[in-house]
């Protein structure tokens, strides 16, 4: 009976590690996925005039980092073509 418990709980173990990675991920991806809102509505209000050809270009990218990073140089950018410059349009 003891060796069954012992398996059962290294059983239970590995599932509890792979829903907590499934977790994880789900977080990142969320977070991942505000960012791109935020960027997006970010120069949705600043640039409106760019932002259909923003948007794609916004959704390509998939590192939070990046975007922080472009985020904060939109919202240093003063003019349509910083901005454009930025993001590469």
């Amino acid at each position: 009976m003891k060796k069954k418990i012992v398996y059962d709980f290294f059983i239970n173990y590995d599932e509890y590690q792979h829903v907590k990675e499934r977790i994880e991920r789900a977080r990142e991806q969320e977070r991942l996925l505000e960012l791109q809102d935020v960027a997006i509505r970010y120069i949705k209000r600043r640039f409106p005039v760019l932002v259909a050809q923003a948007q794609p270009l916004i959704k390509q990218i998939q590192n939070p980092d990046e975007l922080i990073e472009l985020i904060q140089q939109l919202a240093a950018a003063t003019t349509e073509d910083e901005a454009r410059k930025l993001l590469h349009i």
